[in-house]
């Protein structure tokens, strides 16, 4: 089942529910897991801790299950300023902050794709393209409560956010339908791929953009692999036409917020807390995630599970110092858990064995 997610996430009512998460982790668990802070340092310190992953929950921020305090953060969306109400569960977000305090300076939120419906969604595949971006809906993708992915048709207005992983699908993590009078651009980030220098035009996923008349912002020399935001500021994009006229191409930081983008001179030392999908296995010891290429040694330790899981396909988290801005030294890497989740009414309770009973399932409550 699909989640939805709502902004006042929380349900009135006269019968009390309980949720239950046995053998969770990741994203999923309500509860804060020991994972790294992101940061903005002082001002004699030219390192940042960092931060990028999933919203999972409110009450501050909580990112990947870890809690950010937030009581005097700039929110940022899209580039605007804007306010955590404006915030959902599911996005994926990039954090900069304190890491001894876990306390968010920056929270800002850029979607990975925003705009027309190509193809619609497809049940039997759980996909469907926007502009160019084949999307893959999962379980542990939230929607917006204005959402019903099986009445979206093409032209629709979609925006995505999530992880990109093998063929550059997008495993979305949140999507919520837009309105042409609140869109302002089309837009999607994504790597170079395929660029033709004379034709000044280079693909992301299946769309291809040219950017013979674009703006061109903190990028010093396109070329392939680099990270990118591309808009349509014309909104021109017509569904499955597959080409774009960007007016503008800008250059993106793996785990740096933008706001961040104009002081962050050398980017090496940072310390990332990142969250992604492996594309690609590059040797024993390096693999990309997401486009960033991750290294690890005998140094590097893992939590549920070991070096042996890591394969094409396998979400992590991974924990180090960027020595970079595309190459990260792995000090910890974390598999997402095998979960299970069941949610209802209360049928019984045994304090003696810690036993919980849920439409008939019996649940075993750990002791804290």
């Amino acid at each position: 089942m699909i989640m939805k997610t709502s902004r006042n996430r929380f349900l009135a009512g006269a019968v009390a529910l309980l949720t239950l998460t046995g053998c969770g982790g990741g994203g999923g668990s309500s509860t804060p897991s020991a994972v790294a802070a992101s940061g903005v340092p002082a001002s004699a310190d030219t390192t940042k801790d960092l931060a990028q992953g999933t919203i999972t929950g409110f009450g501050s921020v909580y990112l990947s299950g870890q809690k950010y305090e937030t009581d005097d953060a700039a929110f940022y969306r899209d580039g605007e300023d804007s306010v955590q109400d404006d915030f959902s569960v599911g996005m994926k977000v990039k954090i900069s902050g304190d890491f001894d305090e876990d306390r968010a300076d920056i929270v800002s939120y850029d979607e990975d794709v925003k705009g027309p419906v190509d193809e619609a969604f497809d049940n039997a595949t759980s996909t469907l393209v926007v502009m160019g971006q084949t999307v893959l809906v999962t379980p542990g993708t939230h929607l917006d409560d204005n959402l019903d992915l099986n009445t979206v048709i093409v032209g629709d207005l979609l925006e995505v956010s999530g992880y990109r992983g093998v063929n550059e699908v997008i495993e979305a993590s949140y999507i919520e339908l837009k309105r042409d009078d609140n869109t302002n651009s089309y837009k999607v980030i994504g790597q170079v791929h395929e660029l033709d220098s004379d034709a000044m035009a280079f693909s992301i996923g299946d769309l291809r953009v040219s950017y013979a008349t674009a703006e061109m912002d903190d990028i010093d020399q396109l070329v392939d692999d680099l990270l990118v935001e591309v808009k349509d500021g014309n909104k021109n994009y017509a569904p499955g036409l597959l080409t774009l006229q960007a007016t503008k191409v800008e250059g993106e930081s793996y785990a740096r917020p933008d706001e961040l983008l104009d002081d962050q001179g050398d980017e090496s030392g940072d310390e990332v807390e990142y969250e992604g999908i492996i594309s690609e296995i590059l040797s024993d010891s390096s693999y990309v995630l997401g486009g960033l290429v991750v290294r690890q040694d005998p140094q590097t330790t893992f939590i549920y599970g070991d070096a042996s899981l890591l394969a094409v396909g396998a979400k992590v988290e991974v924990e180090g110092d960027l020595l970079n801005a595309d190459t990260l030294d792995a000090d910890e890497i974390k598999f997402s858990r095998n979960g299970a989740r069941v949610s209802g009414i209360v049928e019984a309770v045994n304090f003696d064995t810690r036993v919980v009973r849920v439409f008939g399932v019996d649940v075993l409550v750990p002791e804290e």
